[in-house]
């Protein structure tokens, strides 16, 4: 039973990603970036996870997901032929791949903006440093928790649209563009979570992928994968070894690093796959906890009640690793539709992705009948967090939508100075016909 039902989801997918690919000419869709990634987790944690000691994969979690996708490529195919002026896009590719007209100009706002910004993350870090006491205190949750707060904090926000755009249009010969890119990269880094350093990252692919400057192949998915591996090693290791730098030269740092790494990729769906199969309601949080950014917005304006943040608790999280006894261990992330599933149940989950599906497939045609280089920088860091929907739901995190802020702000900018360009002739002609005699 377990391989049949693994084997509906391959069909699934292949079958409507074909659909859609024949609709629109790329993969790069909320579909597929949803589907691929977390297809290739679970035929990891299907077959390698009782390798590594790992819990074993309940299938029927598989149902809730094959439903989920369903409903994204049935709200995705109603947009593409409901959206006025739909035609256009039956081979949407064709339009990301033609001339952005701002993007040369928007490049270059990007790379200012990126160098106003490092001194202010300087010194956020700075500040963050001293407050913890030192450098010795880079790897305490209270660095984490200093560097996450206040202006700076804000700006490094800001320099995530920035990054995207700017490894999306670097080529051989902008080395200080890509130079920027990897200072900001830094930055990232320096926060120690992992979503917040690679998901720009993806984003950057992918805008590179829809304007035809990548591939999506078996190359090109491998460097972004050993990118993503290096970033993941790169931020434990650094931890480990600012606390005991002998550990850096140690083999068994690297082979714990190794199924760590495991662990990490496979903590979603195994979690949602014991939470399925335990049927348990509890995990420290409540459903108002998926809407936070807006209710803390309207408290944060109308000054009432406490901010909601999620609160999933690792101590009522589930327990994948079969070799820990410690419920500090456990996993509390449960992947896009786990976590909906679990939190709103399955009419509030079917009401919550109709609505989401619909807004980023509305946003993906809007990129390509725009072409809008921002409009397509927002589409790409929405992707890349549906693309790591197999670990967690990221649209209950505020950054999503302080992103769209400054997205929405550059579009505006850049069709205003586009109109300005296109009327700028006519308005000099017109001077020229009265100047004549």
């Amino acid at each position: 039973m377990d391989f049949i039902i693994l084997s509906a989801l391959i069909i699934e997918i292949a079958v409507l990603s074909w659909l859609e690919y024949r609709a629109t000419g790329t993969r790069i869709t909320p579909f597929g970036v949803l589907a691929f990634p977390y297809l290739a987790v679970v035929i990891l944690a299907f077959f390698l996870g009782p390798a590594l000691d790992f819990a074993s994969l309940h299938t029927g979690s598989l149902i809730v997901w094959m439903c989920g996708l369903l409903m994204v490529w049935v709200v995705g195919y109603l947009a593409v032929r409901i959206v006025p002026g739909v035609e256009m896009f039956r081979y949407l590719s064709l339009s990301f791949k033609s001339r952005f007209e701002s993007e040369s100009t928007s490049e270059n706002l990007s790379k200012w903006l990126a160098m106003l910004a490092i001194p202010i993350l300087t010194l956020g870090l700075l500040q963050s440093v001293r407050a913890v006491g030192g450098w010795s205190g880079v790897t305490s949750p209270e660095f984490k928790t200093a560097y996450s707060r206040g202006f700076p904090a804000h700006a490094l926000v800001f320099c995530v649209p920035l990054f995207i755009l700017l490894v999306g249009t670097a080529k051989k010969k902008t080395k200080f563009q890509l130079f920027l890119a990897g200072i900001l990269m830094i930055f990232f880094l320096l926060g120690q979570v992992k979503g917040t350093v690679l998901q720009p990252l993806f984003g950057g692919f992918f805008y590179r992928v829809l304007r035809g400057r990548s591939s999506v192949s078996a190359k090109s998915v491998g460097i972004v994968m050993l990118c993503g591996i290096f970033i993941f090693v790169s931020i434990y290791l650094g931890s480990m070894s600012i606390a005991d730098p002998s550990l850096a030269s140690n083999p068994d740092t690297y082979a714990f690093l190794a199924r760590h790494f495991y662990y990490y990729l496979m903590a979603g769906v195994l979690g949602f796959s014991e939470a399925f199969g335990a049927g348990t309601s509890d995990f420290g949080g409540s459903d108002t906890e998926v809407f936070g950014p807006f209710l803390n917005l309207y408290r944060t304006l109308t000054g009432s009640g406490k901010l909601v943040t999620p609160s999933s608790s690792h101590g009522k999280g589930m327990q994948i690793d079969l070799t820990e006894e410690s419920v500090d261990l456990n996993t509390n992330v449960y992947t896009f539709f786990g976590t909906l599933y679990l939190y709103l149940g399955v009419l509030g989950a079917l009401i919550y992705v109709t609505v989401a599906g619909f807004i980023c497939y509305v946003l993906f045609l809007a990129a390509g009948w725009t072409r809008n280089e921002w409009i397509l920088v927002l589409y790409c860091f929405i992707s890349a967090q549906l693309a790591f929907g197999f670990f967690e739901l990221y649209f209950w995190y505020l950054n999503i939508y302080e992103i769209a802020v400054y997205t929405t702000i550059f579009a505006a900018f850049s069709i205003f100075a586009k109109e300005h360009r296109k009327a700028k002739p006519s308005a000099q002609l017109g001077t020229e016909l009265f100047a004549r005699p």
